[in-house]
């Protein structure tokens, strides 16, 4: 409630002080989401069809256009590509024949040691490189010339195509064939079929298997004849990657042409994937042509799409300001607002041109549940309906998206409203899976999709309303934490009277706590009658009194007949005594880690109220009027209708204790003067409650205290006594 001539300064202040945050957000968020989206959307045309539509009118092709390949018919052609290219491969003739060399050069001076009867050492003098079996020495002719005339034919087919150390050594990913260059020949062999050092010890077995008869001998030869696979083959990868260059360079960008005049699509004819395509191509070259140098085509389209987000982001301003009319003043509100904002429309643009998967899975009610929970209904309901104009800008005006995002995006903020604990989500589960359903099918069955395509995507928003509540349970506690916000959900934890402050207060302050389960029952019904929030109010009672564990006996509920403290105590440091209450309570609350809204009922729910008492016997003692500052509470007044209701209550529920005979029109008298007294202190000139409500709430009240001081039948016994005690008085 505002009074005429109270204004808490907030409006006085200048407009664009005011806003200065949210103003920032919306532009840095219009921008953010003109730039995000690609500028090709902004040159198509808003009535350009989708493929199985009917063509309104004859497209002709204004000039020549060539038509592109699209991102993910690149890409497949550049894998393609890539795994054409074979592997690289350097053929080193020269080992190859200083291998067959030096295997005939042995056996030639083997016969020729035989045949001079030169000395075995003598011999090997002349192979110092290698380990011969002293076997070999006895082998007899027969067998030497075998062993050489099969060793020189594997050698030579080993060496046909090459040797290669270890298939393992390759690169995992590639081609699958190999090119071997041997000199200005190249041969292209499969990848698999390389020789590797340990297959050809094997072939070189079987071979002196086939040709040496003497199994005796035939082991010694083959640990000499090992020593001659000498790989010979080198992988170049500086020449593969040059052909991978190549090959890519060589994939053409553009997959067709259409010729100018050439008809793109004719009026009648349902669209086909390459006619949308070449709609696509003709957006695409007056993009061309705006970046060329006719800026004022793209400049248009652009100020047109920040236009129309800027009023939308201006509505979506009003409607904040009208649910939440202190959402501006509100940081961490409006920083949520813009992480959810941009979870979706980054989401959005994921899904509509970077991912290839329905629109159907796009999430669009995760954000509006969050914000529904995180700040009220309201807040929910005007987020939806922002965020699917939104959705309809960036996906050119589409009003498929919009009519899905805004029906679901309801349904699903109704759904959350009441939802107090965590299986609560099971009912916007199953509303939103059926929301999705309906307006599938009715936005399909207009299109004239098929059955069973229509199924297929009624399928996709029931996957899309099962999965939403369960991101939007995980994401909530992380919002939570983040921005300091507090839902019911946490609401309800805190009411737990088992909460370590509240079992503290109820031990050291019992008349406290008392009080404060009264206030609380006085302030849920009263904010249920003004559509206030009943549980916030609720535990803010709980709480609001929790800095008079410091000094318990300093208060009259905690005092229990025992001698006023402050009869000893000067008027002034009383008035600072039961101050300090609110500032260790701020502080109690902040170790706590309780959330923010608890700890302004702490600091709010006596404003700036004057110790009445307390200053009228300072003035008596002075003998004159005195400033009242000293004797007034540090405030601030209380700012929602929360914590008004409660700083009433707290009032009347202490006013109700003094009333001796509790009778209803005594009660209501007694109600009407504290609220009446706090209203024309201005106590509540910066809440936002209205006179209506006050008159809700006293009678709220009312009802309440009613019940509490309800009337007993009286027994014989006790009217008895009641007149004898009163004929006692009479004397």
């Amino acid at each position: 409630m505002t009074r005429n001539g109270e204004q808490d300064g907030q409006l006085e202040r200048p407009f664009w002080r005011r806003y200065f945050y949210a103003l920032l957000l919306g532009f840095l968020l219009i921008a953010l989401t003109t730039v995000l989206f690609p500028l090709s959307s902004l040159v198509t045309p808003l009535a350009t069809p989708k493929v199985g539509d009917l063509a309104s009118e004859d497209v002709i092709a204004p000039s020549t256009i060539p038509i592109k390949r699209t991102v993910s018919e690149i890409e497949s052609l550049r894998d393609s590509a890539l795994q054409s290219v074979p592997l690289v491969f350097r053929y080193d003739q020269s080992k190859a024949d200083s291998v067959i060399l030096e295997c005939r050069a042995f056996f030639e001076a083997m016969e020729t040691m035989h045949a001079r009867s030169t000395a075995w050492n003598d011999f090997l003098l002349s192979f110092p490189h290698l380990a011969v079996p002293p076997r070999i020495q006895d082998a007899d002719s027969a067998v030497r010339q075998a062993a050489s005339a099969g060793l020189d034919s594997v050698l030579a087919g080993i060496y046909r195509f090459g040797l290669m150390r270890n298939l393992l050594e390759l690169p995992l990913s590639g081609s699958r064939t190999a090119a071997i260059v041997r000199g200005q020949s190249e041969t292209l062999v499969r990848r698999e079929h390389l020789l590797e050092v340990l297959e050809a010890q094997q072939i070189l077995r079987r071979g002196l298997r086939e040709t040496v008869a003497d199994t005796i001998m035939r082991p010694a030869f083959y640990e000499l004849a090992r020593q001659w696979l000498v790989p010979n083959l080198i992988l170049d990868l500086s020449a593969t990657e040059r052909r991978k260059e190549m090959a890519l360079h060589s994939i053409p960008v553009n997959k067709g042409v259409i010729l100018k005049d050439e008809y793109i699509v004719r009026v009648g004819e349902r669209i086909t994937p390459r006619q949308l395509q070449g709609l696509q191509a003709m957006a695409e070259s007056r993009l061309r042509a705006a970046q060329e140098g006719e800026v004022w085509r793209l400049l248009i389209p652009v100020t047109a799409r920040v236009l129309f987000l800027a009023a939308l982001f201006a509505g979506f301003g009003v409607a904040l300001r009208l649910s939440r009319p202190r959402i501006f003043e509100e940081a961490r509100s409006l920083s949520a607002l813009a992480v959810l904002y941009l979870m979706q429309i980054i989401l959005t643009y994921l899904i509509f041109y970077h991912w290839e998967v329905s629109g159907y899975l796009l999430p669009v009610t995760v954000a509006t549940m969050l914000a529904a929970i995180l700040l009220s209904v309201g807040v929910g309901v005007s987020f939806a309906v922002f965020l699917a104009l939104v959705l309809g800008v960036v996906s050119g005006f589409d009003f498929a998206p919009v009519f899905l995002a805004v029906s679901v995006g309801t349904v699903s903020v109704m759904a959350v409203q009441n939802v107090r604990k965590r299986y609560h989500f099971y009912r916007p589960m199953a509303l939103i899976a059926l929301a999705y359903v309906i307006v599938i099918a009715l936005v399909e069955a207009l299109r004239y999709t098929e059955p069973k395509t229509i199924l297929v995507r009624a399928g996709y928003g029931v996957l899309n309303g099962i999965l939403s509540p369960i991101i939007t349970i995980g994401l909530l506690p992380l919002f939570e934490t983040a921005f300091r916000l507090t839902t019911d959900i946490t609401l309800i934890e805190l009411s737990d009277m088992n909460h370590p402050l509240l079992r503290r207060l109820s031990v050291a302050a019992p008349g406290t706590y008392h009080h404060s389960i009264i206030v609380a029952n006085l302030c849920e019904a009263a904010a249920e009658s003004v559509q206030a929030n009943p549980l916030l109010a609720r535990v803010g009672a709980y709480f609001h009194d929790i800095g008079k564990m410091e000094k318990p006996e300093y208060f009259v509920e905690n005092q229990m007949g025992r001698k006023n403290k402050h009869d000893e105590l000067t008027p002034s440091m009383s008035a600072l005594i039961l101050a300090a209450h609110i500032k260790s309570g701020s502080e109690m609350a902040r170790d706590a880690r309780l959330p923010q809204v608890i700890t302004d009922f702490i600091e709010q729910h006596h404003g700036t109220t004057r110790m009445t008492y307390f200053y009228r016997k300072a003035a008596e003692q002075a003998g004159h009027e005195i400033p009242d500052s000293d004797f007034r509470y540090p405030g601030p007044k209380p700012r929602t209708k929360e914590t008004a209701i409660l700083m009433l209550a707290d009032s009347v529920e202490a006013v109700s204790r003094t009333l001796e005979d509790p009778r209803p029109n005594r009660l209501r008298s007694a109600i009407h003067r504290v609220i009446t007294d706090k209203f024309v202190a201005g106590q509540l000139s910066d809440c936002p409650l209205t006179l209506e409500d006050l008159y809700r709430i006293e009678d709220a009240f009312l009802h309440l205290l009613l019940g509490a001081f309800h009337g007993r039948v009286r027994y014989p016994q006790q009217e008895d006594e009641d007149q004898r005690k009163k004929e006692s008085i009479l004397g």
